[in-house]
């Protein structure tokens, strides 16, 4: 051993290579006295709550439940594959009692990290999956663990759709998108979780389970929660009281708003439990789980074409709103200059998109434009002097990039939906 070490040293000297240094730990490592995974008696007690197939306790399964979609990291202590209601009212009535934190994780699509937590994290995705299409389509009961996608593609056979459209619908899933009110281009305030949820099944921190869709749902609650239901009423009247505060309620909700609670749940509702429908929506799980929602669903659009304007400045582009709104658009997407010219090293965009000049700095409308009548030119959506549209000619534009290299997230707008429905198959009854 001393002989080593003399010769690293005579060969450091000698200008000969320097001996293997230990690597330093990387900077997001699980601090040691996490190795061992879940601490006791957490562990324990879960486990005999729950099962052993249903705790995740290792520290690799901990790691690998730390991150999401979002720049964040957090490790919890445990995680929890529940199959079914009853475990997690088994799980949060645990944690209730013994004053734990749970966060309900499912595609864990999100950037904000609403899907990570240090303590339980309960994993809803691989066993919540489905979608029962109720009255020729009007209404769908989903489950919270059913992608977007999944759910529009059993509806559409029935020319039907949900109104959220999130930008992730391909993973997103039911239960975030209510849990976070998510909605997308299209929804607006008239299409989003919130006007188009007809009813809901969620379950209480304290493990009451409330369907809102059942008539003695009030009752039954009133008589688990005595306390919340008069919370909830007290609060409805305090608002009522004071028509300064409803006006500035009611005004809130008249553009897009997901910031905190929908304090209009209080205005819209006439009962606890009609409050608390409302109030769930947007709530990312700060009060309670969804664990199935149903559905007004609304018409699926067969054909959308897009159009990309060009416009010198962010005032005449804001200019042109009122017009796209008379022209029927769907969806309006503002894009600034510095992004357009970014956006070049995308394959698909034009290249002379680098060329746009920058200052003042240009910008760009995609719209979306509703149903076409019958017997107009499919190329009359794209056309230059299209209702509502207003072309800037202050530099050369590329043609569009044609439909089989277009990216449906490039900057061509919202791409056209199939004439025809897709084939869809049976409701799925497992995770995607």
């Amino acid at each position: 051993m001393r002989r080593g070490v003399a010769d690293a040293a005579a060969r450091t000297e000698a200008g000969g290579p320097a001996p293997p240094q230990h690597p330093r730990p990387l900077p997001d490592r699980v601090p040691g006295h996490r190795a061992a995974g879940t601490p006791e008696p957490l562990r324990t007690e879960l486990t005999g709550l729950l099962g052993a197939e249903k705790v995740l306790w290792k520290v690799s399964d901990l790691v690998r439940y730390a991150s999401d979609a979002s720049p964040y990291r957090f490790v919890p202590q445990v995680v929890v594959i529940a199959e079914d209601i009853d475990d997690v009212s088994a799980v949060l009535s645990y944690a209730h009692g013994r004053q734990r934190e749970v966060v309900f994780r499912a595609a864990g699509t999100s950037l904000n990290g609403q899907a990570q937590g240090e303590d339980v994290l309960v994993d809803v995705r691989r066993h919540w999956a489905g979608i029962e299409v109720l009255e020729e389509g009007r209404r769908a009961r989903i489950r919270p663990g059913t992608t977007v996608l999944r759910a529009n593609a059993a509806l559409a056979r029935y020319g039907r759709v949900l109104g959220p459209d999130p930008a992730s619908a391909i993973a997103c899933t039911l239960g975030g998108v209510v849990a976070n009110n998510a909605s997308g281009m299209t929804a607006g305030t008239t299409r989003n979780s919130y006007r188009t949820l007809s009813s809901l099944t969620f379950v209480l921190p304290g493990g009451t389970v409330v369907d809102t869709a059942d008539p003695l749902a009030d009752e039954e609650l009133a008589r688990a929660e005595p306390a919340l239901c008069h919370g909830l009423m007290e609060i409805k009247r305090e608002i009522e009281a004071d028509p300064a505060l409803v006006a500035r309620i009611r005004a809130k909700y008249e553009i897009k708003n997901t910031t905190g609670y929908r304090l209009d749940a209080y205005l819209d509702g006439t009962t606890p439990v009609e409050i608390l429908r409302g109030l769930m929506v947007g709530s990312e799980g700060t009060l309670g789980f969804i664990a199935e929602v149903v559905f007004d669903t609304l018409p699926l659009d067969r054909e959308v074409c897009s159009a990309l304007l060009f416009f010198p400045s962010l005032p005449a582009a804001a200019a042109a709103v009122p017009r796209f709104n008379e022209a029927g658009a769907l969806a309006v997407e503002l894009m600034d200059g510095n992004t357009l010219r970014a956006s070049v090293s995308v394959e698909g965009v034009p290249a002379d998109w680098a060329d746009l000049p920058g200052r003042p700095p240009p910008c760009s409308w995609s719209s979306g434009l509703r149903t076409r009548p019958a017997g107009t030119p499919a190329h009359a959506g794209r056309s230059r002097h299209s209702p509502g549209s207003t072309w800037s000619p202050r530099w050369p534009r590329s043609p569009m990039p044609s439909p089989a290299t277009r990216r449906p997230w490039a900057a061509t707008g919202r791409p056209a939906r199939p004439s025809s429905p897709p084939s869809a198959g049976p409701a799925p009854a497992g995770p995607p």
